[in-house]
């Protein structure tokens, strides 16, 4: 038989043409594909992913039950979650709130880590934290239904158990993997510590030792995140600037400190500020991304500032080569952040307009300015950069724009509800790539972080007023007439 329909026809559609046509019974029989497997065509998948993608030219009628890649889950006639088969494993691609939170607190869900991950790196797309924990709460507390038969309260009795061991096993990764919306949050730490208590009167010797377990870990918690916070409060707290050291520093050993410097910032960012940076949160949710996406300021006009104070010519000419091969060796280090930033505060025009500073330059530290120049062309959607960032191993410090990017792109071009439920599989894929993120900041650099130089790279001289660089600029070489 020999058809022709649209490729974007469901082949369940299309079986069913043919046996209405050929008097095939369309309830008991499928295709099946004529390969060495004999596999059964997953009748969800349209008439376009068999022929285009798969390369299908010819399928049998067999009296064979249908397999669909997407099970529907309904609840009183409408459809509360929806999972596909993929690689041989059923995932959730979209469901309703409370039905996620029931997957989550199911034996099934607590198998599942991929879903546990991703739900709880991303549940705040759909769900405040709070309410959240309100959730689990209730379900660690449900109570049998009323006028229920002794059939659904022997299954109820059954699994409130499994339910509660498995909220148990959610609230401690939450508090262990995303500490970020307690430390926020006082109330909501204070009433995560309260539920642990909760856990002494559990009938379930197991859950009854979780709760100094869970108690010992709010401590632990709480004591690293007040460390975190101190250290950025005294790098960002105003202080004496202090004086230059850009002529005593060889470019190597610059770097270095450097590399160390901002790979510390960019590790204590949690995962899920680069999603709240997304889904337009307030900045107040997103404390250690804003301290290093300013910092990219600060480097900027750190560089410019050095140059245009320096009035000798050649004191000056060696501040800007310091800067270049500083660049370089951060590139070759990896630390793309600052080739970027640095990169950025050369190309300043009170900067770039020293023409005579430039042409004191050797030829080659001219040659690695140009290779620079090269890396962070823009066109062809940053292509240099990320060829670069694909071969680069870590340690890794990243220019986070291209990230950032990526993520937009993924929010913006997926819809957030599919047949009316939460599109999870659009939060599986922005999780995965804040997970490539995160996976960067594995290998810490190697070398010793000196004491005198981090202070100068943490407080180095800035001017941000551009009237002021340039008065600077001009004091070092006059405008031509």
């Amino acid at each position: 038989i020999t058809i022709r329909a649209p490729t974007d026809l469901p082949m369940d559609a299309i079986l069913s043409f043919v046996c209405e046509r050929h008097s095939f019974e369309f309830e008991t029989h499928t295709f099946q594909r004529n390969d060495t497997k004999d596999t059964i065509v997953e009748m969800d998948r349209t008439l376009g992913y068999l022929t285009l993608e798969m390369k299908v030219e010819e399928l049998f009628i067999v009296p064979e039950d249908k397999v669909y890649r997407s099970k529907y889950m309904s609840e009183d006639g409408v459809d509360v979650m929806m999972l596909q088969t993929i690689q041989g494993r059923l995932q959730v691609m979209a469901g309703n709130p409370q039905k996620l939170i029931a997957r989550l607190t199911e034996v099934e869900g607590k198998e599942d880590k991929p879903f546990m991950d991703t739900f709880l790196l991303t549940f705040r797309y759909f769900m405040p934290a709070a309410d959240f924990f309100k959730h689990l709460v209730s379900r660690y507390n449900c109570v049998a239904p009323e006028n229920a038969s002794q059939e659904d309260v022997d299954y109820f009795n059954q699994m409130k158990g499994p339910t509660q061991t498995c909220v148990v096993a959610v609230l401690k990764s939450w508090a262990e993997n995303h500490w970020h919306d307690f430390a926020l949050d006082a109330e909501l730490k204070t009433q995560l510590s309260q539920f642990a208590d909760e856990y002494l009167y559990n009938d379930d010797p197991h859950i009854r030792g979780q709760c100094p377990v869970l108690k010992n870990l709010v401590e632990w918690q709480t004591t690293k995140y007040e460390e975190m916070y101190s250290y950025y409060k005294m790098v960002e707290r105003k202080g004496k600037v202090l004086e230059s050291m850009i002529l005593e520093l060889a470019p190597d050993m610059l770097s270095l400190q450097i590399c160390i410097h901002n790979f510390k910032l960019f590790k204590n960012i949690h995962p899920i500020e680069f999603l709240h940076q997304i889904w337009g949160s307030d900045r107040e949710m997103t404390p250690y991304l804003n301290f290093f996406i300013d910092r990219f300021d600060k480097e900027s006009y750190w560089v410019a500032t050095e140059i245009v104070m320096q009035k000798d010519i050649k004191k000056r000419i060696k501040v800007l080569t310091t800067f270049i091969l500083t660049t370089k060796a951060c590139q070759e280090a990896n630390n793309f952040f600052t080739l970027f930033s640095f990169m950025s505060g050369l190309g300043l025009s009170p900067v770039s307009r020293l023409k005579k500073t430039w042409e004191g330059l050797s030829d080659k530290t001219k040659a690695v300015y140009a290779e620079l120049e090269k890396i962070i062309d823009p066109s062809r959607n940053m292509k240099n950069y990320r060829d670069l960032l694909a071969k680069a191993v870590p340690p890794i410090v990243p220019f986070l724009p291209i990230y950032l990017k990526d993520l937009t792109f993924m929010n913006d071009g997926n819809a957030k509800m599919v047949e009316g439920m939460i599109n999870f599989e659009k939060l599986r894929m922005m999780g995965n790539r804040v997970n490539d993120i995160v996976s960067l900041v594995a290998v810490e650099y190697k070398g010793v972080a000196q004491p005198h130089i981090q202070n100068y790279i943490a407080k180095p001289p800035v001017e941000k007023g551009m009237a002021k660089l340039k008065e600077w600029s001009l004091e070092c070489e006059k405008a031509a007439s």
